[in-house]
């Protein structure tokens, strides 16, 4: 990495979702376009001197002068902190795009799952549209989501459209703390998985808690998963 900021950006919107999530918009002053790949994260200077906090990406990478921070403001700290209250129209320094959580060459021509936990779907939302919608790929794309609590999960019309639009995207969102006779998938992304048929030569990109990222590893290799087809990236 390198040891200074260069690059530039201004905070243009900031979307309070829920009581867990915002969502801040930044579009780049210096330079004004940057490609990024879908997976990849952004270090931000949040306070002085040079305390830098890293956020992973949530939109679409085909648009090169924007780019979406999906925050979970629930740790409430220095970085959680100054993005919840910062100005819209504030420039803030950062480095990147940075990362090697991304999808791999070739990867259109196979079936693709996705599976996050919490604000780890960050870089997987990103990840679907440019599978879906950027790369056209014909084969199964499968976003698998966890929450504790079905108040928390955001982006409903965004990915339920990409859903309807596209018979290859398939959306699962599963509850682990539900309400009583709340009407969702209940459990955890482990379970869900270990129900799952898989298809075949798939690659599978993991986002989320150590503990849930070393546990799906197990199920996929005890399913047959080689481990040349497992990414991944420890959220928290």
């Amino acid at each position: 990495m390198a040891n200074k900021l260069q690059n530039k950006a201004k905070l243009i919107n900031r979307t309070v979702h829920n009581e867990k999530y915002i969502e801040c918009i930044f579009e780049l002053s210096e330079p004004f376009s940057k490609p990024f790949l879908a997976g990849q994260y952004v270090t931000i200077k949040v306070a002085e001197p040079n305390t830098l906090r890293s956020y992973s990406i949530c939109s679409d990478p085909s648009d090169q002068s924007k780019f979406s921070l999906m925050i979970d403001v629930t740790p409430q700290g220095v970085g959680t902190t100054f993005l919840k209250t910062v100005e819209v129209g504030t420039e803030v320094e950062l480095l990147g795009p940075l990362g090697r959580f991304i999808l791999s060459d070739g990867v259109e021509n196979k079936p693709v799952v996705l599976i996050g936990t919490g604000s780890g779907v960050a870089p997987l939302k990103s990840m679907a549209i440019d599978l879906i919608k950027n790369r056209e790929v014909k084969g199964k794309v499968i976003l698998l989501w966890g929450e504790r609590f079905s108040k928390t999960l955001i982006w409903h019309e965004e990915l339920n459209k990409l859903s309807f639009e596209h018979q290859n995207f398939e959306l699962r969102q599963v509850i682990s703390r539900p309400e009583e006779g709340e009407d969702c998938t209940k459990g955890r992304v482990t379970t869900c998985l270990q129900e799952m048929d898989l298809p075949d030569e798939t690659e599978y990109y993991l986002c989320g808690g150590k503990e849930m990222i070393n546990e799906t590893i197990e199920i996929l290799k005890a399913k047959g998963v080689e481990e040349n087809s497992i990414f991944h990236e420890n959220f928290y």
